[in-house]
């Protein structure tokens, strides 16, 4: 500060006492300080009001900035606010899909139940109509082997006299009739293909069952030279599930072991001085395996 400011003189004068003594008196008079600060001049002050604009300018930029940021701020916010409102409407969706979804899988349980419910009811019925029909059919045999016309127009006499011809006294009950007979459909006229069978119906069932098992004790039944063999008449189901033992039986046969078959589709063995009856080929092959005969 020295170089700037100057100590001052105090200078004196003469003057009345100021108290009224009447005697002059030597009173110090201050004498004001000289300034004596540099400040550069004019360009110095004019160099700071320009760097005060400066800094004033920047702060309103930076005001600026602020505010702008404050509005993108508040936009982001709304953008946030409506995001979100999306997401829970999402969410609300979302949930209604996953309830629908399980009342569907519940539906769609309860509709596989009852459906395997009417498959099973169908199953059932199928069975029962299948056991039906073979029932109705247990007075029938299938005459194999007949050429075509062989019966003249009259298959019900021609299998009647055929039967008396060939069987011997004591098969056949004193009733013994055919109630009437006829060929399949189908195949007739076609070159070389295979004569329809004849399908009889007898009057008795006891002597279609006597026909039968004197059929299996007999070599041979044939007629005019042509080899005939005799069926029982089965549901075309119950035919399907007897073919299925054709294997067994050549298996059977192979290992000399007797064998029946038995309404509508059981198998009846006679092996080692005992009968066993089984319901499939499969229960078959499992036996054979155990007694060491596969």
């Amino acid at each position: 500060m020295d170089r700037f400011l100057k100590s001052p003189q105090a200078k004196t004068r003469k003057g009345a006492d100021p108290k009224g003594s009447g005697k002059e008196k030597e009173v110090e008079i201050p004498v004001q300080y000289e300034s004596s600060v540099d400040l550069g001049g004019g360009n110095r002050m004019e160099a700071i009001d320009v760097k005060l604009a400066e800094i004033l300018g920047a702060i309103q930029q930076s005001n600026k900035a602020m505010t702008d940021l404050s509005g993108k701020v508040s936009a982001v916010q709304v953008e946030t606010t409506l995001i979100r409102q999306d997401i829970n409407n999402v969410r609300e969706k979302v949930k209604e899909l996953q309830d629908s979804t399980i009342r569907l899988n519940k539906e769609v349980d309860s509709a596989i139940s009852k459906v395997q419910k009417v498959e099973s009811e169908v199953v059932h019925l199928k069975e029962k109509v299948t056991t039906l029909e073979d029932r109705s059919r247990r007075s029938n045999l299938r005459f194999i082997g007949f050429p075509e016309g062989s019966e003249s127009g009259n298959a019900t006499n021609f299998i009647r006299e055929w039967i008396l011809s060939v069987t011997e006294t004591g098969v056949l009950s004193a009733i013994f009739d055919i109630e009437r007979a006829h060929r399949i459909p189908g195949g007739k006229g076609i070159p070389g293909a295979t004569p329809r069978a004849i399908l009889a119906k007898f009057l008795s069932q006891r002597d279609r069952d006597s026909l039968l098992r004197w059929k299996r004790n007999e070599q041979e039944l044939t007629f005019n030279g042509n080899s005939i063999q005799i069926y029982p008449d089965f549901s075309r189901d119950t035919q399907l599930k007897r073919r299925e033992y054709s294997e067994v039986k050549k298996r059977l046969i192979s290992a000399n072991i007797k064998y029946s078959m038995m309404f509508p589709s059981k198998l009846r063995v006679i092996f080692g001085g005992k009968v066993q009856f089984f319901n499939n080929p499969i229960e078959v092959l499992n036996w054979l395996e155990r007694e060491g005969l596969g």
